[in-house]
């Protein structure tokens, strides 16, 4: 045996022969680097690589220096998806051998898997630089430029991809969408069609074809019938392939329901389907995955949670992926890819499934597959009459056909543009493949009737000079000018929203309608106008717009659309009212209601299993608006929408913590605040992540505006209006605004109670406010008045469970109720005094002598009324739990609670005091990520500043921590889940000195499950205290944000001789704006989306931040 001959066998692609040589070779040598090498080489080629890696390991501990076997570990941990694994080997390679081209190509596809868009293109770029006579390399770096939506120069990327190699019909694929995505429909079509002539099976292709020809304005919805049909003829297998037949027949059962798609992550599908999904009865349904993407992010993860198994499927073969589906006995077969990018039609065509559904992904029209039992809709996407042009049958729900979710980090809705301006800002911020000639003319028309308007387009197409210069020149042949138009290229999505508020109307493009888009607008209060188009693609904003109430910016002609942007335009005052209101009104439409959504799909799904068991043929299903369904043929009927005592969301939560305690009751907690004390206190800041608390507030004196706009689910504010008797009441303006009230100051009350102005405000009463759903718990401050809410409530306070009424003592409102009269209006409507909370004393000493100084006046209390014994014992189960919960979360009352908790159930209550006495077990150690949870940018700024520090430390560990360790620093920091420390440690050893701090129970993200142990909560933020050495890197991306940084600053002011040199890392910062009260301490170094680099500030007060630390060592969020 010879080296020679491996090589033959190996350059012949014989890699079983050079298997075989190579060990015959590593027999002879054991030491023989090139021989161990040749091992993994020829089973990587066999597609082996999980036999591969103990090979090249070993060549590599005796030639650690081989940039080969470097690059074929990484291609090996590639295959088997280990990422960043991956990215440390090839780049080793990278440093060895920088002129190999496909170590580049390698890293970029790695980076490109781990959503690093930034380091893949710098990549590629660096592999078509070593390289640029190599077509497969110049189409892999017109794919990964596309998908970072770079988009300068592609096309001529393009032209020079066909000019190297135009017999390839993937090339002629790529160029084809490369060219959609610029406007140009034409060469699309062309290169499509070359692509096919060349490969008349290239589905994909076809696919391509049939999804871009919805951009074109030109074809009609005939004709682009044609096409979807035309595939069916060319891929539908015949005859058709049987399907699997379910074992179990039973109606009842519980069904497991497979979700086919690349949209599994921060995509359209997921912010689409995941909060629908997450309201799915547990005990009716099972979800099973089938991701044909690798990437992952928090919406993966949040799928992952509720889903009972998840396959990353991108690279498996038709047939596996059909063993796989028949295997997992999968019911229900959900696509959501249509004809986009991942799609598996083909697979769909085999059948693997009883039953096939269409729904979000790629859904534009009929999928043209003889094999999709139903298709997903509404009756705006799909009007009556429509049937005919879907070979599925068609399930209308009752309201959107999607549900959508908000994201946490959607920056607040500014004051609308045009008062400032002068002028109105039109804007479109679509993908701009979707602009075209015709639509230009249009909206020139529209800038033509409003003198002096502006219109904003913003895509990564916009990047390309050469796109913008078309696009300016179409407007400029009608008459406006380019510096009327104002073209803006991509951003991360927090400054992509954030350009809402600078756009005062959207314009929806057509034929192709935005939808998530839409959804977006209407987040940062911008109106959306829509002519719908003629295919389901053009429908999408008319089916969000008149789902969220607003029927009447949906037109029937371009004359229309134009008199909408007039009426619009012409009203800036009313325009900005709708402004102000439109994000609430948005979130509390059935576009974004879960629960409601899952209802009817949980009814829809239970129907057509129904149907199937009963051998009945598919048939249409409609819900009408109150939620009644039916079938076509009528011969079934659909089982009735039902809110689940267990969702899928409430069975994962309940998984993970198995063993503790957890408290578990249907609904939520309806709060009404009047006077905003819980917006002041930040109280709702730690409640509303809960997910458990809806609230409303009532602000009279319009104080809370700022704070609302945080603030995402759960939360409605209402301003100016207050409760009382219902007559018209004052706000009276102080020139302190602690004195300013509904009620007269007091006579005695001081300087600062001077009244300034006095303002109309109005009053309601408690029993006349419609829709007012039983209301949990009401929140009275002591600047209205309190007992005139009371009085005119009787009757909806009547199932109430908790009253707080704040008591004034000292100088304050006049004609506020005292404590007496509080007692007496309980006695009389069944409730009862049960404790004064804790009180707020006055000082009369100096106030340099700071906040720990004595005070001893009595000044204001809060009153916490219940109900009395005989009315808390017939509380039903539910309501028990939920004042146990109530007591428990926000006033650390544990006695009571769980007296409650045990009339409820033994079993719970033993756990409650186990909790309580820190018994309870630990969950098991979980997974630790590779990596942090930041976006790209994020990342890239995170790591430069480890590559910055000497001495670190965290608040918050996980990916970071890992990180970390690996550029060879030890790690000190806190974490408040000692089974997360317990994986970090076995991972990472004795680098990882992260300590765990108790603070109580805790959920996802080591976030508080309540209250249980909130005088531990300071604990956390001050754990580094416990170090007498200056850190250079602090890391906050825990708990306690605000006290965590306030906690790191006095630590190195303490400790170090030069404090300037600290820098301070803080994640999810600049979109959380309860954080920025640690800005008067802090200088901006560098910031990258949510996360900033700061130093410490000069000449700070210690006071001042101890007095601000006081404030917030117990707000965990």
């Amino acid at each position: 045996m010879s080296a020679k001959q491996f090589a033959r066998a190996y350059h012949a692609g014989n890699f079983i022969e050079a298997e075989k040589l190579a060990i015959a070779l590593v027999e002879r040598d054991r030491r023989d680097a090139m021989a161990w090498q040749g091992l993994g080489a020829a089973r990587l080629n066999q597609g082996r690589p999980q036999e591969a890696l103990p090979a090249l390991e070993t060549s590599l501990e005796h030639d650690a220096d081989n940039a080969q076997t470097l690059y074929l570990l990484g291609k090996c941990h590639l295959a088997l998806k280990n990422w960043r694994t991956a990215v440390t080997r090839l780049e080793q390679a990278a440093r060895l051998r920088p002129e190999h081209a496909y170590t580049h190509v390698q890293l970029a596809e790695a980076w490109q898997t781990m959503n690093d868009h930034k380091s893949a293109v710098a990549c590629i770029d660096q592999a078509w630089k070593a390289d640029s006579n190599n077509a497969d390399i110049l189409y892999r770096r017109i794919k990964i430029r596309g998908r970072a939506r770079k988009m300068g120069g592609l096309l001529a990327d393009c032209r020079r991809l066909i000019d190297l190699q135009s017999n390839n019909p993937d090339y002629h694929n790529l160029v084809g969408s490369t060219y959609n995505d610029m406007g140009h429909f034409e060469e699309a079509e062309h290169h499509y069609g070359e692509a096919l002539r060349l490969y008349p099976q290239h589905a994909v292709a076809f696919s391509n074809r049939i999804f871009n020809a919805h951009y074109n304005p030109a074809l009609s919805q005939e004709t682009i019938q044609q096409l979807v049909l035309q595939w069916r003829d060319t891929f539908q297998p015949q005859p058709r392939p049987a399907r699997p037949h379910a074992v179990d027949r039973d109606e009842a059962r519980p069904l497991t329901i497979g979700l086919l798609s690349s949209g599994l992550r921060s995509h359209p599908v997921g912010q689409m389907i995941t909060a629908a999904l997450e309201q799915l009865p547990a005990e009716d349904f099972r979800l099973v995955a089938y991701a044909t993407s690798n990437t992952e992010d928090h919406i993966s993860e949040r799928l992952r949670r509720i889903a009972s198994r998840w396959h990353q499927v991108a690279t498996l073969p038709r047939k596996a992926l059909d063993a796989v589906i028949r295997d997992d006995q999968v019911d229900i077969l959900i696509d959501l890819n249509g004809h986009t990018d991942g799609n598996r039609l083909r697979l769909l065509a085999d059948e693997p499934a009883p039953l096939l559904v269409k729904w979000v992904g790629g859904l534009v029209n009929t999928t043209g597959l003889d094999a999709m039992d139903y298709l997903l809709t509404d009756s705006v996407e799909t009007p009556a009459g429509y049937d005919d042009q879907y070979l599925e049958k068609l399930i209308r729900m009752p309201d959107d056909y999607i549900c959508y979710q908000a994201p946490h980090y959607a920056p607040a809705v500014a004051a609308l543009p045009a008062l400032s301006n002068g002028y109105v800002t039109f804007g479109c911020l679509n993908n701009p493949a979707k602009i075209n000639a015709p639509l230009v003319k249009e909206w020139a028309r529209v800038m033509d009737e409003i003198p002096e308007s502006r219109l904003l387009l913003k895509g990564a197409q916009y990047g390309d000079a050469d796109f913008c210069e078309h696009i300016h020149e179409q407007f400029e042949r009608h008459g406006i000018i380019r510096q009327r138009v104002l073209l803006e290229g991509p951003e991360n999505h927090i400054a992509f929203l954030d350009t809402y508020n600078r756009i005062d109307i959207a314009l929806d493009p057509w034929p192709y309608s935005g939808g998530l888009t839409t959804c977006e607008a209407l987040l940062m209060g911008v109106p959306v106008i829509t002519l719908p188009g003629p295919t389901f693609a053009g429908r999408h904003a008319a089916s969000h717009l008149v789902n969220a109430g607003l029927p009447e910016l949906v037109v029937d002609s371009w004359d229309a659309y134009r008199a909408r942007a007039r009426d619009l335009a012409g009203d800036l005052d009313n325009l900005a009212t709708v402004r102000r209101h439109l994000r609430d009104t948005f979130l509390q439409s059935p576009v974004c209601d879960a629960p409601r959504f899952a209802a009817h799909l949980s009814a829809a799904l239970r129907g057509i299993w129904q149907r199937h068991c009963r051998d009945l043929p598919p048939a249409a299903l409609t819900f009408s608006q109150d939620g009644t369904g039916y079938f076509e043929d009528q011969a079934l009927p659909v089982p009735e929408p039902i809110t689940p005592s267990v969702t899928l969301a409430k069975a994962a939560a309940r998984r993970e913590n198995a063993g503790r305690f957890q408290f578990d009751f249907n609904g939520k907690i309806v709060t009404l605040d009047n006077g905003g004390q819980l917006l002041e206190a930040g109280a709702a800041d730690s409640l509303l992540p809960l997910g458990a608390f809806e609230l409303l507030v009532f602000d009279p004196l319009g104080e809370h505006a700022a704070l609302a706009a945080d603030q995402r689910t759960g939360l409605q504010v209402f301003p100016q209006t207050t409760l009382g008797d219902g007559n018209p009441a004052v706000h009276y303006a102080c020139l302190d605004p602690a004195f300013s009230a509904t009620l007269p100051p007091a006579a005695d009350a001081g300087q600062g109670a001077r009244v300034l102005t006095e303002l109309p405000v109005n009053t309601v009463t408690l029993d006349s406010i419609e829709g007012l759903p039983s209301l949990d718990w009401l929140v009275l401050d002591h600047r209205n008045d309190s007992l005139a809410t009371l009085r005119h409530g009787a009757r909806a306070l009547e199932q109430t469970l908790l009253i707080q009424a704040t008591v004034c003592f000292g100088p304050g409102p006049a004609n506020q109720p005292d404590l007496a009269g509080l007692c007496q209006w309980a006695d009389e409507h069944g409730f009862r005094l049960y404790r004064l909370d804790p009180a707020r004393y006055h000082s009369h000493l100096p106030e340099h002598l700071g906040p720990q100084r004595q005070a001893s006046e009595l000044r204001t209390a809060k009153a916490l009324l219940l109900p009395v014994p005989s009315r808390l014992a017939q509380l039903d189960h539910n309501r028990k739990t939920r004042l146990a919960f109530l007591l428990h979360t926000v006033y650390g009352i544990q006695d009571l609670a769980y007296a409650l908790l045990n009339e409820v159930d033994e079993t719970q209550a033993a756990h409650y005091l186990a909790d309580l006495n820190g018994d309870a077990p630990k969950p098991r150690t979980p997974d630790i990520p590779d990596a942090p949870f930041m976006s790209e940018v994020e990342k890239a700024l995170f790591k430069k500043s480890l590559e910055r520090a000497g001495r670190y430390f965290e608040f918050g560990s996980g990916g970071s921590t890992v990180w970390a360790c690996q550029a060879g620093l030890t790690v000190h920091g806190v974490e408040s889940d000692a089974a997360w420390v317990d994986g970090l440690k076995q991972r990472l050893g004795e680098t990882c000195q992260v300590h765990a701090e108790d603070i109580g129970p805790t959920k996802e993200w080591g976030f508080p499950a309540s209250d249980v142990a909130r005088h531990r909560f300071p604990a956390y933020s001050e754990a580094i205290h416990r170090h007498d050495q200056a850190f250079d890197l602090i890391l906050v991306d825990g708990r306690f944000r605000v006290a965590c940084v306030l906690n790191a600053i006095r630590h190195t002011l303490n400790v170090s001789d030069q404090p300037g040199e600290t820098r301070l890392f803080i994640h999810d910062f600049w979109n959380r704006r309860h954080y920025h009260a640690v800005l008067e301490f802090l200088v901006e170094e560098e910031s990258a989306e949510t996360a900033g680099v700061f130093r410490i500030a000069e000449d700070i007060d210690p006071e001042r931040i101890a007095a601000v630390l006081e404030e917030y060592r117990y707000q965990p969020a």
